[in-house]
């Protein structure tokens, strides 16, 4: 999924992360081969969206595929993500009530127990993007277990519910990545797929304009080798 992520992979490897990554309801993604030539082929993505079928519901993409209509819906995003698609409870509310306990005061923290006794939402705050995520993740301030935390945010925040960069990462999230067993419990794919959808469904641009896919496109691609022959 690109040098992002291959980047991540070498920061889990660094960190001694690996393993506990693996073992998450991620950790199929561990298996996807590295450094290849694979690229997101916009052309062709572009060409199936203008052969859209106009349809009332806003959770399916229909393509007329030389008159034979091809759905991509929920059932073939979870097929092709291995992710849990089933309607989900919203992210936990979180208000912060104190200032950020920055990594400065992390560091000055007597023992790993003081920082791990740290919630992770107070250690980083509320304006926190991806940059500064992967810049933690390789830092020495951080506990093993903030780290173990920060790199299932990574990958929800940057690769299934993917947005601008900048996009500050939304609190409950990182919440909830403190909670191992809710986090692998989420159903991550429900709302990856909406976001995903949200972005193929919008209006094409005329030549020349940009049309940014957010979300999850990469799930889209099969269209282009399997789902469609």
């Amino acid at each position: 999924m690109g040098k992002g992520f291959d980047k991540f992979r070498g920061i889990l490897r660094q960190q001694g992360l690996e393993n506990f990554f693996s073992a998450s309801c991620f950790g199929l993604y561990l298996d996807l081969l590295e450094e290849t030539s694979a690229r997101f082929q916009m052309t062709m993505v572009s060409e199936l969206l203008k052969r859209r079928i106009i349809c009332d519901r806003k959770d399916e993409v229909w393509i007329n595929y030389c008159g034979m209509p091809v759905c991509f819906g929920m059932k073939e995003f979870a097929i092709v993500t291995g992710l849990r698609c089933h309607p989900c409870e919203p992210l936990p509310t979180v208000v912060l009530t104190k200032p950020a306990w920055t990594p400065k005061a992390a560091k000055k923290a007597k023992g790993s127990k003081a920082k791990n006794d740290v919630s992770l939402v107070d250690l980083v705050g509320k304006s926190y993007i991806q940059k500064k995520l992967l810049e933690d993740l390789e830092s020495k301030t951080f506990s093993k277990k903030h780290k173990e935390a920060l790199c299932l945010v990574w990958f929800v925040h940057s690769v299934l519910w993917a947005r601008d960069i900048n996009n500050n990462i939304p609190l409950g999230l990182i919440k909830l990545a403190e909670d191992y067993d809710a986090f692998n419990n989420y159903s991550w794919g429900f709302k990856s797929f909406r976001l995903t959808v949200e972005y193929l469904m919008k209006e094409l641009k005329p030549t020349g304009k940009t049309l940014n896919l957010y979300g999850f496109p990469w799930a889209f691609m099969p269209f282009l080798t399997s789902g469609i022959k």
